[in-house]
């Protein structure tokens, strides 16, 4: 909360755009472990059998205007 009311009392900051992102990818033997916080997005590429590339997303952002992340920040009491 005092991280908050600090940012807001910025005049130059647009505290409602600010924040923090970070997506990490481990691989661990077989296993690729994802973590992400924020509206960043962890997204492969895989090859198809026509030789063309496609995009699968490996995270979700956490955006408050999600349906589902909204509920788990208000169950929070976020």
């Amino acid at each position: 909360m005092t991280t908050n009311k600090a940012l807001g009392a910025q005049k130059d900051i647009k505290a409602l755009t600010s924040g923090t992102t970070v997506v990490a990818a481990y691989m661990q033997g077989s296993v690729l472990h994802i973590a992400n916080v924020g509206d960043s997005r962890c997204v492969i590429a895989s090859g198809t059998d026509d030789g063309e590339f496609k995009a699968i997303m490996l995270s979700r952002d956490h955006k408050p205007d999600v349906p589902e992340e909204h509920s788990r920040i208000i169950a929070s009491k976020g």
